[in-house]
């Protein structure tokens, strides 16, 4: 008996196109524009006059902005077809989710790298910087606590308000001002976000058993004054913040409220912020004491090639560590919790 013939196979419906190429072409010319703001002084001659054009020209300057907004919205379709919807309107409602704290964190991500060309525009353009120079430990003063404000409420950056100290007062004199507005513009972010954020960020972490155990393993949050291992816990917290603050690129304003949401203890939180911008505050005093004018392109030649690669290993470091604590936390809790199956 013969088989009836089988029928071909339909062919397979064609998947969509990758979102890689909408987001390479919004990404890349976006990029191009970012690169040519950030290091115009380092192009050649003939392309600092084109991009100088785009800026001053009005005609050139609104079809600059035209198509940035044109790559931004390529660039948001990409995002949008890769993330999906589902997940995009998980992490609205998740973002709404933190409240206060939210809108904290963003400011405090955008607002300081802004700010630094602010900061640089004035020491040229006003008398800042000759009257810092010539009014002694009156000025010592008045730039700690400038600082700690300005730093607190994410309105600077703490490398070039370092880098100032040393070049306004010297390493001797810039350097303790320096760490006395680190530490109290910490103090003064940490108690702005633990305002905000109340308990909000604590509820979403105990409703996440992997989230609580990372949270628990890095900071130690679960031992307190009285606990057998309070001790163990204090130090643990100390360190964790210390090594989130050595690398020259962490966010400053950021950590502050990051640490203030999840409550590690005060205390903790200004030792070990001493002590892991110790290192780094020391660097952009010495650095910004060997410039004779305070400015964008003397401060960014003022550091060596080496140092930047240093700094770029430290950080690389640092991630390791902190991903294997995490890891090995997540490891030995779903290990603890697994069930035993009978023998």
């Amino acid at each position: 008996m013969t088989e009836p013939p089988t029928e071909p196979a339909p062919n397979p419906t064609p998947k969509p196109a990758s979102g890689d190429s909408l987001f390479l072409m919004g990404a890349l010319p976006l990029a191009a524009m970012l690169a040519c703001g950030l290091f115009y002084s380092r192009l050649p001659a003939k392309l600092q006059d084109k991009v100088s054009l785009v800026v001053l020209d009005p005609t050139y300057r609104w079809l600059a902005l035209a198509l940035a907004a044109g790559f931004s919205a390529i660039l948001a379709v990409a995002i949008v077809r890769e993330i999906g919807h589902e997940r995009l309107v998980q992490s609205w409602r998740f973002f709404r989710g933190l409240g206060p704290t939210g809108i904290l964190g963003i400011l405090n991500i955008t607002l300081p790298p802004l700010a630094g060309f602010v900061l640089i525009w004035a020491m040229g353009a006003t008398n800042l910087g000759p009257w810092m120079k010539s009014q002694g430990i009156i000025a010592v003063i008045v730039y700690a606590v400038a600082f700690a404000v300005f730093a607190g409420l994410s309105l600077l950056p703490t490398y070039a308000q370092a880098a100032l100290g040393g070049w306004a007062f010297g390493v001797a004199w810039g350097l303790p001002a320096a760490l006395i507005g680190f530490v109290g513009g910490a103090l003064i972010g940490y108690a702005l976000a633990r305002r905000l954020s109340g308990d909000r960020i604590e509820a979403i972490i105990e409703k996440k058993p992997k989230w609580r155990t990372v949270r628990d393993a890095l900071v130690g949050t679960q031992a307190r004054a009285g606990d057998n291992n309070w001790r163990q816990s204090f130090w643990r917290s100390t360190g964790m913040i210390a090594l989130l603050r050595l690398p020259p690129n962490s966010p400053f304003a950021f950590t502050n409220t990051l640490m203030a949401s999840v409550k590690v203890p005060a205390v903790e939180f200004g030792l070990g912020t001493f002590l892991g911008m110790l290192p780094r505050t020391a660097v952009a005093v010495v650095l910004g004491a060997g410039l004779s004018t305070f400015s964008k392109s003397n401060l960014e030649s003022a550091a060596p090639k080496w140092l930047w690669a240093v700094g770029i290993a430290v950080t690389v470091l640092i991630v390791i560590i902190v991903g294997m604590i995490a890891n090995r936390a997540i490891e030995k809790m779903s290990a603890t919790t697994q069930p035993k199956t009978p023998a």
